[in-house]
């Protein structure tokens, strides 16, 4: 699996981080703290992003990354 920050100038609230598996799967992470909170922002580019039909995920603990990775490579 490829974890690569993701960085795209010009678009902000793209998610931190994006997450490729074989087959090809991906997801788009998004990172906080356990108290962080989605911007109006972000929340409109993550809609956007599943309205391509893209996996998007706002994560915030180790458990939560781990379920994401189970997801994108079931």
């Amino acid at each position: 699996m490829l974890f690569l920050k993701f960085v795209c100038p010009g678009n902000a609230g793209v998610p931190d981080r994006l997450v490729i598996a074989k087959g090809p799967r991906f997801a788009f992470v998004e990172l906080k703290t356990e108290t962080g909170r989605v911007s109006r922002l972000q929340a409109a580019m993550h809609k956007i992003l599943r309205s391509f039909g893209c996996y998007v995920a706002v994560v915030r603990s180790v458990e939560e990354f781990k379920d994401v990775l189970d997801a994108i490579q079931k």
